[in-house]
């Protein structure tokens, strides 16, 4: 939140409107000065410039972005997702960060209805929810974007610019997948999830989330994955992994030890 100063409820209006992240204010009317709060989040998507009275204060909802797309400020934002409602999401420089991890500390092995809604903490170590997902990706054309850190010390980045996810009905496989970019030594299988169905222990696709660890989309297992077991000491390759980033099926280079995704919408 940001306080400023403002002559009306209009120029506040105005005021948030114009400042980067600004979903909504609250107006003052008693005070002379900084009487106007910008706020980076909005009270409710359901009304537009509608006044409402809090506390000597009327407080007006810009609205609630559908994505971070028009959101210029990084944090946490309400978003309004069409076919799915309002969501808490994690905005990182206009991308939607679905999931994040860094350390052994949180637990990513685990069950279908956990991934299917989410789980974690947006700040923190998480993942949004394969429902947030499936509705996002099907708003509009989506990027993703994987980035991470290897065990051999080295940071990389995998793109793609179209990701697209189907419903629960359908084990959210992936119906659109294509490879854009990276700095990994190949794209070797960037794109071969393409018709794989998403699977958790309770869910399984064969033995591969018990195998590897977590819930991520699976056929004949996989060659990468952010949501398997951890590498504690940076030891195994049956789960948390990027094959791509050493070009064969793995080998200690390729082990992951951090890692983001995040999705944007094509403009």
């Amino acid at each position: 939140m940001k306080t400023v100063a403002a002559r009306s409820p209009l120029e506040c209006v105005t005021l948030c409107k114009t400042t980067p992240g600004c979903l909504s204010c609250n107006f003052y009317a008693s005070n002379t000065s900084d009487n106007c709060d910008l706020n980076f989040r909005s009270m409710s998507s359901s009304i537009n410039l509608q006044l409402q009275v809090m506390e000597n204060a009327t407080f007006y909802s810009i609205y609630n972005p559908r994505d971070c797309n028009d959101v210029e400020v990084n944090g946490l934002f309400t978003v309004d997702i069409a076919g799915f409602g309002e969501k808490v999401v994690y905005c990182d420089n206009g991308w939607v960060v679905v999931m994040r991890r860094y350390d052994n500390s949180f637990d990513f092995h685990r069950n279908w209805a956990s991934y299917r809604d989410g789980f974690g903490d947006p700040n923190d170590q998480f993942w949004l929810g394969n429902d947030a997902l499936h509705a996002l990706t099907n708003q509009g054309d989506y990027s993703m974007q994987i980035d991470m850190k290897s065990c051999n010390g080295n940071y990389y980045f995998v793109k793609w610019s179209l990701f697209r996810i189907n419903n629960e009905a359908a084990n959210y496989v992936i119906t659109d997948i294509i490879v854009d970019s990276y700095n990994t030594s190949t794209k070797y299988r960037l794109a071969e999830v393409l018709g794989w169905r998403f699977g958790t222990t309770d869910n399984p696709v064969g033995s591969c989330p018990q195998n590897h660890g977590g819930g991520w989309w699976f056929e004949s297992c996989t060659r990468w994955q952010l949501t398997g077991y951890y590498p504690v000491g940076c030891s195994g390759t049956a789960g948390m992994k990027m094959a791509a980033i050493t070009g064969n099926n793995c080998d200690n280079g390729c082990i992951i030890q951090s890692g983001t995704m995040k999705i944007r919408r094509n403009t």
